[in-house]
């Protein structure tokens, strides 16, 4: 009963659209990007495809949460701490949209920022990004 009258006291219109609020937060966060590039390839979807759009969630300087590059979701690691090194992390520098500062942007694997970004990582970097990887996980489990 007090479930039922609970519901009947809630204002529809006091809620908040979750895409709405999610694009406002994109427009105002500086470490956000979206662009298109220049493709002329088939995806896996077996479509072929002129152009490609990329959104990308940077994370902050030294000292700040690890932000996932794809998701925006935010680690508990911090930048700069031995954690760093269980992430695949790439700076974007082409100063795009007039930044002057380099987009840090960090992945869960080698894999994930293939996926997306539309590239492929050579062989070697992937297996020393492996290596580092394991050894930080064995050493953050001490």
């Amino acid at each position: 009963m007090y479930y039922d009258e609970l519901l009947e006291t809630v204002d529809d219109s006091s809620f908040i659209n979750k895409s709405k609020s999610t694009e406002i937060g994109r427009t105002t966060d500086k470490k956000y990007e979206k662009y298109t590039i220049i493709f002329n390839k088939i995806l896996k979807d077996g479509k072929f495809h002129k152009t490609v759009t990329i959104e990308n969630y940077g994370s902050g300087q030294q000292g700040t949460r690890i932000r996932n590059a794809v998701t925006g979701d935010r680690y508990p690691h911090l930048i700069g701490s031995k954690a760093e090194d269980i992430y695949f992390k790439v700076i974007d520098s082409t100063g795009r949209f007039n930044r002057k500062d380099p987009l840090i942007l960090f992945y869960d694997t080698p894999d994930q920022y293939e996926n997306h970004h539309f590239t492929t990582v050579s062989n070697s970097v992937k297996e020393n990004w492996y290596e580092r990887c394991l050894d930080s996980r064995k050493k953050i489990i001490k």
